[in-house]
């Protein structure tokens, strides 16, 4: 299985503030891609400071949040 580059658009969901979108873009493996479909849920960690830096869940990517 290989890896692939995609771009993600994300509705952000954030304790206490406003839903907002934040794009990113992510090295994922092929063998995740049916949990990262349209309208799924995935965690994500968000940078307090800059709220549109935002670092897909190390478990969908191939080397973790360390890339």
């Amino acid at each position: 299985t290989g890896n692939i580059l995609v771009d993600f658009v994300f509705e952000v969901s954030v304790d206490g503030q406003e839903p907002y979108r934040a794009e990113a873009q992510e090295t994922i493996t092929q063998l995740v891609i049916p949990q990262v479909q349209p309208d799924c849920e995935i965690e994500v960690r968000v940078d307090p400071a800059a709220r549109q830096s935002v670092v897909l869940d190390p478990k969908l990517t191939p080397s973790g949040y360390g890339r």
